[in-house]
């Protein structure tokens, strides 16, 4: 953790700051600004005292950084030389999970960097006594610690910004993004603008295909910890099992002394499908470990309180399932987890493509993609045509009237909030498309990784092991987001290139496979074995006490959709994700909610 205040008394107020959340700083004077850290390696100043920096860098970075094994400290090094020679110009180079303040003494500059998808969260604050502070933790930041209605009702209903917090006051710091602090005045400005990118003009699905595994090839290599202490989540699905497949015969191949340690799959016995059996057959594939964590749902009480994480996230409540994954890797002599998020995001299957042809002039290729759809999708084709292909064309006003009037409101909130905060209209707006026309389908996968890090899962909140993401490797995604439409999004064969890529590598059933696991099963197994937690919980609510939800009429909600699965399942997880992170902070959640076993 590390903080960085800078303004009027910026030295006495931060360090109190600190010591009220019983942190212990080392502490740097760097003339107009003071550096707080937990570890001095989060933190370097060069010999003249003119210029210093205070963050994190993990790997990869790009350049030549990648596989150098610099200390931390060396790699903020690295990074400050590189920034002060080469500017926001040298940020086009990094790549990895980053987060870091630069000082500048000689003209009395701050500024502040995130990486591409907020992997490294970095917020930010000016509050009264103009003391601007910045840190890696909300906590690092000075704020009132009131709640922030927006953020409340982004948060509910998934429709979040990224650039809100849960207090006032405190604001993310956007991925790609630079914050320049200078004369008391703030600016922002984006290093990386995957919009302005050229797609590629000419290329066809071997090509493709091809490029994307070398691409994938190097961004998992570029993963790897040293021996064998690096694991994978392997859930038996496509992404997962491409990360798998290519560092096993990455090092079976000889292109690298670095291994896997194993594998870790989550079983949940009542989901349907037939993930276990596809994960155990790809570890048994590569002769490599398979370790399962069994029926950790949601609210799963493992004989712990819940964390006291840095922000509420939707995945919060897996926080059983996310402490049994780090004592089995810990046990196993694991340091890093790798992933397959991104590929969903990146080549996602969305309808956009079909009024972007339309709009480009290529009616019969976008009526076929429209009978694919309609096909998939089990609906008329006149309500396709209409509702998919020509209504996004139209004008926005109109797509935003439909989706208010189909908008639904939980009745579990309270009406008074939903009516201030506008809650229909921001249900609605989730629906409509963003992207001027003709290029729709762009604009909403831009959309979609620019809220990555607000919706990446059950990782989010796992800040040990180091988790790595290695089809967000920037040169990948970038890659993905030029490929022309139809190598990126088919009906019937959903992420074309990257099951092209991986064609004569992963066994058939696992390439082919069409099915994906969902958390619907696990939330309504939670809701039916963990009620006596929920009526606990719903007794005294602290989103109650602003008036922001109906305690009884969510409780009724709960117990509907534990019994006959009525109601959305997305929302009452927003908002018991919440509910449980506030009191969780606020200190109800003690031997009262009986969250021992």
């Amino acid at each position: 953790m590390f903080s960085v205040a800078a303004g009027r008394d910026h030295s006495t107020r931060a360090v109190n700051w600190w010591r009220s959340v019983n942190a212990k700083p080392h502490t740097t004077q760097f003339g107009w600004c003071t550096i707080l850290s937990n570890h001095a390696t989060e933190q370097w100043t060069d010999r003249t005292g003119s210029f210093a920096i205070a963050g994190h860098c993990r790997w990869p970075l790009g350049g030549q950084a990648v596989g150098g094994g610099l200390k931390e400290s060396s790699a903020l090094e690295w990074v400050a030389i590189g920034f002060k020679e080469g500017g926001i110009e040298f940020l086009k180079k990094l790549y990895g999970s980053f987060a870091f303040v630069l000082l500048d003494n000689s003209s009395r500059r701050l500024v502040a960097v995130c990486d591409h998808f907020r992997l490294s969260p970095l917020y930010w604050g000016l509050d009264q006594c103009g003391t601007l502070s910045i840190s890696d933790s909300v906590d690092g930041v000075l704020h009132n610690q009131k709640i922030n209605e927006e953020f409340v009702a982004g948060f509910i209903v998934g429709g979040s910004d990224g650039t809100r917090t849960i207090w006032q006051g405190v604001n993310q710091v956007p991925g790609a993004t630079v914050v320049r602090y200078q004369d008391g005045k703030l600016a922002t400005e984006r290093y990386w603008r995957p919009e302005r990118l050229e797609a590629v003009a000419t290329i066809d699905a071997p090509e493709a295909a091809s490029e994307y595994r070398r691409l994938l090839d190097e961004a998992v290599l570029s993963s790897l910890a040293v021996g064998a202490t690096t694991w994978c989540d392997l859930s038996g699905g496509l992404d997962s099992s491409s990360v798998v497949s290519v560092a096993a015969e990455l090092s079976n191949n000889g292109r690298t002394d670095r291994r896997l340690g194993g594998t870790i799959t989550f079983v949940d016995t009542l989901r349907d499908g037939d993930d276990q059996q596809l994960s155990e057959g790809i570890a048994r594939q590569y002769d490599l470990k398979n370790l399962q964590v069994v029926d950790c749902w949601p609210w799963k009480r493992d004989g712990e309180l819940p964390p006291l994480s840095d922000q509420p996230a939707r995945d919060y409540p897996f926080f059983a399932r996310n402490r049994a994954v780090r004592r089995v890797i810990e046990k196993c002599g694991g340091t890093r987890l790798l992933t397959g998020v991104g590929p969903d995001h990146a080549l996602a299957t969305v309808s956009l493509h079909i009024p972007d042809l339309l709009w480009q002039g290529r009616v019969a290729r976008g009526l076929r993609e429209l009978f694919s759809w309609a096909s998939l999708t089990r609906q008329p084709f006149l309500a396709a045509l209409f509702g998919d292909a020509l209504l996004p064309l139209g004008p926005k006003s109109l797509v935003r009237y439909r989706e208010m009037r189909r908008a639904e409101v939980p009745h579990w909130l309270s009406k008074d909030f939903a009516a201030r905060l506008s809650l229909g209209q921001r249900v609605a707006e989730m629906r409509v498309p963003v992207g001027q026309r003709g290029q729709m389908h762009t604009a909403a996968t831009l959309k979609a990784l620019s809220r990555l890090s607000s919706t990446i899962g059950i990782w989010s909140n796992l800040r040990w092991p180091d988790v790595g993401h290695p089809f967000l490797d920037v040169p990948l995604i970038e890659f993905s987001i030029r490929l022309p439409y139809h190598l990126r999004t088919n009906p019937r064969w959903t992420k074309p290139t990257l099951r092209n890529a991986m064609t004569g590598t992963l066994p058939g059933r696992v390439l082919h496979r069409r099915t994906k696991g969902d958390i619907v099963a696990s939330i309504s197994r939670a809701f039916y074995r963990e009620r006596s937690l929920f009526v606990k919980l719903l007794s005294h609510p602290v989103l109650g006490d602003f008036g922001f939800i109906e305690p009884q009429r969510l409780m009724t909600a709960v117990d509907a959709f534990a019994t006959r699965g009525l109601g959305s399942s997305r929302m009452l997880l927003s908002v018991l994700a919440l509910e449980t992170w506030l009191s969780r902070k606020s200190g109800r959640c003690d031997g009262e909610y009986v969250y021992i076993t």
